[in-house]
């Protein structure tokens, strides 16, 4: 009984990989561009510089730029108290590593669609690469007011 079993358990730890290591799954551009914003939200600076960054790597492993951290301190509060919504992922035409989301982000009395360009590491790692910060809403003023215009 143990000998006809034993060419199942080998068949069985091959397909599985036998034990060595565990594969991480190469999580989708739109899936990281929800967690920054996610971890922008919940106020989690770190997680946000581990999802943002080029195509080298995420700003936390890279330490680049090095005020990466003043950035994400900048980007989360203007992300704070925001609902958000991935209206569209698209690739960007004749860069296969690219991405562009379009994410329609709410704040009480306020709407606003704003891109997100997504850039795939070479550890096929996604991360937010850039966006327009002016497009966000500004905490406490009314969508699209520049003059600092309390709501």
């Amino acid at each position: 009984m143990v000998k006809r079993g034993l060419p199942l358990l080998v068949f069985v730890l091959v397909a599985c990989g036998g034990g060595k290591g565990q594969v991480t799954p190469i999580p989708a551009a739109d899936a990281s561009l929800r967690t920054f914003i996610q971890s922008a939200v919940d106020s989690n600076l770190t997680a946000m510089g581990e999802h943002w960054g080029t195509s080298r790597g995420s700003a936390a492993s890279t330490g680049v730029p090095a005020d990466y951290q003043k950035r994400m301190a900048i980007v989360q509060t203007y992300l704070s108290g925001i609902a958000f919504r991935v209206l569209s992922n698209e690739p960007r035409p004749g860069l296969p590593n690219e991405r562009v989301i379009q994410v329609e982000l709410t704040r009480p009395g306020c709407v606003n669609v704003v891109p997100f360009t997504m850039i795939r590491t070479s550890h096929d790692q996604w991360l937010v690469n850039e966006f327009d910060l002016e497009k966000v809403s500004r905490p406490g003023r009314a969508c699209g007011a520049s003059d600092g215009a309390p709501r």
